[in-house]
């Protein structure tokens, strides 16, 4: 039993509520914002349960708030709590935020690492284990990660599931629905009703 946890990107687990009166809340960091990394360096190589929950009780305690609270930890998360809050995360190799910004000037087109690299002037190699090292995830997985935010955007302005897939250059929307499910635990549309993008 714990009150919060902090579950590394791409980490498989299930949580289990013991009774239907507890409430919560689940927040999805962006593993390229400078907030995710340094939340999930708290956590980095850990398959340890344990470890993510004490994680997540220092973190909850660090930013002096109550483990039962979700909407104050969402606020702070969010930025309403001013930048004396906010965890101090080691910066990213240069070449990491060029990266990050060049995948958001590509995409929905296809981002392929070897593009990526050559732009920043690194190898792909190299790129690709700053890009695990830094922001918790790999190249790859952070391109599902930023398309399928593309799609439930598109889905929350009220594209339809294969408008919305392609938008963000899925394939089609079978493959937005399975990388929806791996990320989120959820179909889109159940996604496109119950996330908040802070």
């Amino acid at each position: 039993m714990a009150q919060a946890a902090i579950i590394p990107s791409s980490a498989r687990h299930s949580i289990r509520v013991p009774h239907r009166s507890v409430s919560g809340a689940l927040v999805f960091l962006d593993p390229g914002s400078l907030l995710g990394s340094g939340i999930a360096e708290l956590v980095s190589g850990s398959s340890d349960v344990t470890r993510w929950v004490a994680a997540g009780y220092e973190f909850v305690q660090s930013m002096e708030l109550a483990a039962a609270d979700p909407a104050s930890i969402l606020a702070m998360i969010a930025g309403a709590r001013g930048a004396e809050h906010r965890p101090d995360p080691r910066p990213w190799h240069p070449y990491v935020r060029l990266a990050v910004d060049r995948v958001t000037e590509l995409l929905p087109e296809p981002v392929t690492l070897a593009e990526v690299a050559n732009s920043v002037g690194l190898s792909p190699s190299r790129l690709s284990r700053l890009f695990n090292e830094q922001v918790g995830q790999s190249f790859p997985a952070y391109i599902r990660w930023r398309r399928l935010r593309l799609a439930v955007e598109a889905l929350q302005r009220g594209a339809s599931l294969t408008d919305a897939a392609h938008t963000a250059g899925f394939t089609d929307s079978a493959h937005a629905n399975r990388v929806c499910h791996e990320m989120f635990g959820l179909s889109p549309s159940l996604a496109s009703r119950h996330l908040a993008w802070g």
